[in-house]
């Protein structure tokens, strides 16, 4: 029977003697001979031990496995599902970050880790940075999935009208996306592109191999993106009030946002900043790239809403068979006129796909 004992600061070295043991016996490109001093200098290193708390797997009196984790138990390495969800549950921050090693990302990514960067070098180690999240989310409801994805500055909250209307037939997920509502900022980028990542993330963890998507305002366009990237992974798609770029935007409503953008990119916060860069440097689509979107679609906005409507029409006509609503309201149709907003998914989404 495997047991997993956290070790006394006085036997780090040991355990990291079985670290770099496993780390010796990979013959990899990753190791160059700068590369496996530098490592060898940090299993010696006092001031790097002393940041560390050290778990060791042991079979019977036998050391089967080391991880070693550090800032809070908030970055990761090591081998071992036992290991690991040992350290997991430990994590009061939602996400881990890892410097994986060729041969150990398809491990990470079993555990629920995804690339972060395309692969780096510093001090002769080749490594991937990785990183796992947990996003928040609610669901209800039994049958095939629906997503509802919220828009910039948002959180799942905002389809409080929907949750339980749509629950009656769907599985319901109401998801925050990251850095939103209560789901972790992480450490990957804070992009449309990223989130959709995040979305194909969040479905594996959960077991979802397709699902429909509703999405408003960068949940639109998270959606649009998702569509494109993992085809295979959606029924049916609704955008409401999505947008391919700023200029989409009426002026009124993309002038403040931009200002704001530069203002607290110079001055913060950078929190700030960063959800202002959603709705000034993204998602930056060209239209005739929507012509890779296979599912059924039906893109929604307000008779008064901030997109124009001659942008939402491009969207629309740039999505083969695409369907198109103008819904009575604001940009946020689905809070201010429910019922007509409801009626209209469901024509759509009939049973699902």
């Amino acid at each position: 029977m495997i047991e997993i004992r956290e070790r006394d600061q006085s036997e780090f070295e040991e355990a990291m003697e079985l670290a770099l043991k496993v780390f010796m016996e990979f013959d990899s490109s990753d190791y160059s001979d700068e590369g496996v001093a530098e490592y060898r200098k940090c299993t010696h290193d006092h001031d790097y031990l002393d940041k560390l708390r050290i778990f060791t797997a042991y079979d019977g009196d036998r050391e089967v496995g080391v991880i070693a984790t550090r800032n809070n138990a908030c970055h990761r390495q090591g081998i071992g599902r036992m290991l690991f969800e040992h350290v997991w549950e430990m994590c009061d921050k939602g996400y881990m970050t890892v410097n994986a090693s060729t041969y150990a990302v398809p491990v990470y990514r079993a555990l629920g880790f995804r690339e972060t960067g395309g692969p780096q070098v510093t001090d002769g180690l080749k490594y991937t940075p990785m990183e796992r999240i947990d996003l928040y989310y609610e669901e209800k409801g039994e049958g095939k999935p629906l997503i509802l994805l919220h828009g910039n500055n948002e959180d799942s909250t905002y389809f409080k009208n929907q949750r339980d209307h749509f629950a009656d037939k769907f599985r319901v997920i109401t998801l925050d996306t990251r850095g939103h509502g209560r789901s972790p900022r992480g450490a990957a980028p804070f992009t449309i592109r990223q989130f959709a990542d995040d979305l194909a993330c969040f479905m594996d963890r959960h077991a979802i191999e397709k699902a429909n998507i509703l999405g408003f305002s960068d949940g639109g366009n998270i959606g649009l993106i998702f569509a494109m990237k993992y085809p295979e992974r959606i029924g049916r798609l609704i955008a409401d009030g999505a947008n391919l770029f700023p200029a989409g935007v009426k002026a009124w409503a993309q002038g403040p946002v931009t200002i704001g953008y530069y203002w607290t990119k110079t001055f913060g916060p950078w929190s700030r900043a960063e959800m202002f860069s959603l709705m000034v440097r993204d998602p930056d689509i060209d239209p005739s790239d929507l012509a890779q979107i296979t599912a059924p679609t039906l893109i929604m906005a307000g008779t008064g809403d901030l997109i124009k409507e001659s942008h939402t029409r491009l969207i629309a006509s740039s999505i083969p068979e695409a369907e198109l609503a103008i819904i009575r309201g604001s940009h946020f149709i689905a809070r201010e006129n429910p019922a007509e907003f409801n009626r209209r998914v469901d024509e759509f989404l009939g049973e699902g796909w």
